[in-house]
């Protein structure tokens, strides 16, 4: 699998490509984020990028927000890497689009198991079909025919519509839930 390494300066971008080397991954190293956009538009694009905030050109959040808005059919799993002292930098980096915000400097464990995270969450079975499999009467958006996503498809819609358990009375998610619901 293909991560990418966004940063500008050389000095942390091979300590982190030195963190991640050995696991398998593939990895691409740029220092600008023009050049990083260039690469998670194409067609084969690396599967997780990390990305600085503070790239030249096109900087870490915009960056997020210009692949969310593209709409990838397949989209990468980016994880933006925050070195500022504020920490709302983490809820910007996430509504920006980032699937990820990290806190630098990062733990190389750390950094290897939120990668990891990464790689599991873009190789996930659901939401992803060939056109061939896909239903003749399918619509864009609907859930997978797999084991799990039915079932969890199932539940959400026994909440949203109201269907009835087997006692006849509307299945409500806080019903299925109990007292767990309020603890949120």
């Amino acid at each position: 699998m293909d991560v990418l390494i966004a940063h500008h300066g050389e000095a942390p971008r091979k300590g982190l490509a030195n963190a991640l080397s050995g696991r398998g991954y593939e990895l691409l190293e740029v220092t600008t984020g023009d050049e990083a956009l260039g690469l998670l538009l194409a067609g084969d694009a690396p599967r997780v990028a990390l990305v600085d905030w503070d790239l030249p050109g096109i900087d870490g959040p915009e960056l997020c927000r210009l692949v969310r808005d593209f709409h990838l059919d397949d989209p990468p799993y980016v994880i933006l890497l925050a070195a500022g002292p504020h920490h709302d930098e983490v809820a910007l980096g996430l509504e920006s689009g980032a699937n990820d915000c990290v806190r630098t400097p990062v733990a190389a464990d750390e950094l290897r198991a939120r990668v990891e995270m990464g790689r599991r969450f873009v190789e996930l079975p659901w939401g992803r079909r060939d056109d061939a499999d896909m239903p003749a009467d399918a619509r864009p958006g609907d859930a997978p025919e797999h084991e799990f996503g039915a079932g969890l498809t199932a539940f959400m819609d026994a909440d949203a519509v109201g269907d009835e358990d087997p006692g006849g009375e509307p299945a409500r998610l806080e019903a299925l839930l109990g007292d767990r619901w309020q603890m949120a």
